[in-house]
């Protein structure tokens, strides 16, 4: 299980993880944009030596191109982004022992600081963060300006700086048709849906992750505040919908969550859109009590583990040379018999 996961979260049934992430710059540098590599070193070495200085011992830091393709397995894990690997030539991060904290270096900015939380967005978690950065920026010169805040490489994020986002699991809206909806509503206010893997991605599994637009003009409490609110209303409307599910369509519910149990368990190969489909299907039981031997939080983990690189990865440690939806099929396969076995 990731580290940053293994923890009692408020509403984990639907409320998967939340992020807040801030976007700063260093004044008198490129943007990562339009950095070479020695600048991008400079950089680097000048963001890493604040945080040991200010953090000795608590964050390690990596190179990305030094983790080759074990970095697309952090970035499936949510720990590092896309665009940290895009960058990979000259890109880095300090990632904490826990894993809750990431100061991702020369991404789309010279820093994203990226706090990781199960469950829901607590106004805490971005203190926590903010506290972080305004220890670097005691030791380091941001990018500023006094009419529209701190600077950054793309507009949408220029102001406060913050992006604050919430990963739901929401089958029961998207299968009662109510989505679209729920999506329009959510732009009117402010607020961007995302697929499980951010921009561009699709929502495997119905894992949606719910995010503010707006970093000119509101503050980043009042950002988080409102994001809450909505989440709230969400998770609310879901687990209504759930149960509304159970009480008109029980024995449907049951045999579809035993039918995915079945694939899942005894399989010989499954693709990475059809295991997550079939352990959606089984968060869902779990949630409703349908389901008594496995954990919420070992099913989630589950799901992000049966991702592709995540597959590659468990290939290389078995020394297997098989292709991948095989290798996914033994992996749940052995899931589900350590889930039995400690039944």
């Amino acid at each position: 299980m990731s580290k940053w996961r293994n923890r009692i979260a408020e509403e984990e049934d639907i409320v998967v993880s939340s992020r807040v992430r801030l976007a700063r710059n260093l004044q008198g540098h490129r943007f990562p944009g339009a950095l070479d590599q020695d600048e991008a070193q400079i950089v680097e070495e000048r963001i890493v030596r604040v945080i040991d200085t200010k953090f000795p011992g608590i964050y390690r830091h990596f190179r990305t191109e030094d983790l080759g393709e074990d970095a697309k397995v952090l970035m499936e894990n949510h720990l590092i982004s896309p665009e940290l690997i895009q960058n990979r030539a000259f890109s880095s991060f300090c990632l904490s022992e826990d894993e809750n904290f990431n100061i991702m270096i020369n991404e789309e900015d010279h820093i994203r600081m990226q706090a990781l939380w199960p469950g829901m967005p607590g106004i805490e978690l971005f203190e926590q963060a903010k506290g972080l950065m305004d220890s670097l920026e005691e030791e380091l010169d941001f990018s500023f300006h006094p009419e529209f805040g701190y600077l950054t490489s793309c507009p949408t994020n220029t102001g406060t700086g913050l992006r604050a986002s919430v990963m739901l699991h929401l089958p029961s809206i998207k299968y009662s048709g109510l989505f679209p909806g729920l999506e329009d509503s959510l732009g009117k206010v402010g607020l961007i849906v995302r697929g499980l893997n951010g921009e561009g991605s699709m929502a495997l599994g119905e894992m949606y992750q719910i995010s503010n637009q707006k970093t000119l003009g509101p503050s980043e409490r009042n950002s988080i505040i409102k994001l809450n609110r909505y989440v709230k209303h969400i998770v609310a409307k879901e687990r209504e919908l759930r149960r509304s599910f159970l009480t008109h369509y029980r024995p449907m519910l049951e045999d579809q969550v035993s039918r995915s149990l079945g694939i899942l368990k005894y399989a010989k190969l499954i693709s990475q859109e059809e295991a997550m489909a079939c352990i959606s299907l089984l968060r869902v039981g779990i949630s409703l009590g349908l389901l008594e031997k496995i954990s919420l939080k070992r099913i989630t983990d589950l799901f992000f583990n049966v991702q592709k690189h995540n597959m590659i990865k468990y290939g290389q440690i078995k020394g297997l040379e098989l292709e991948e939806n095989q290798l996914r099929s033994m992996y749940i396969n052995e899931f589900f018999k350590e889930v039995d076995l400690d039944g």
